[in-house]
């Protein structure tokens, strides 16, 4: 399912509901924050992770850098908030895993996740089933 338009690569829009843990609607668009999976919501910290990224983004504008579209038709992008890169904070406090492609932040993405490792924080305190492979073994 592909947007009925070609979105903007660099676009600002005001984030009016959080989905998850990685997804936003952004003025009525459904956007998925590239290369961050966070846990679903019946996961370990999948509300955590949900939280957080309301906390973050919720009612706020936020700068989109765009990367394409998944499979599910949502705009996969870059998400920030002056010059706070939003994916990777929450890779960065251990509530979404590094993920698919981003590809201008790949070396930034790791190195939050290497941290939150180092950390033992969020999904690295204990052993979780990675969000991809519950997403497969429910379907």
């Amino acid at each position: 399912m592909t947007p009925y338009f070609v979105p903007p690569t660099i676009g600002i829009c005001h984030v009016n509901r959080v989905i998850d843990g990685d997804t936003v609607e952004c003025d009525k668009l459904k956007i998925r924050l590239c290369g961050a999976d966070a846990p679903e919501k019946s996961q370990s910290y999948g509300a955590a992770a949900t939280a957080k990224l309301t906390q973050l983004s919720l009612n706020k504008n936020v700068r989109l850098v765009t990367t394409g579209t998944d499979i599910y038709g949502r705009i996969l992008a870059e998400v920030w908030i002056k010059n706070r890169f939003i994916n990777a904070e929450l890779i960065r406090f251990g509530l979404a895993y590094t993920y698919g492609t981003c590809p201008t932040q790949k070396t930034f993405l790791e190195n939050a996740e290497k941290r939150a490792i180092a950390n033992k924080l969020g999904v690295w305190q204990s052993e979780q089933i990675k969000p991809w492979i519950y997403r497969r073994r429910i379907k």
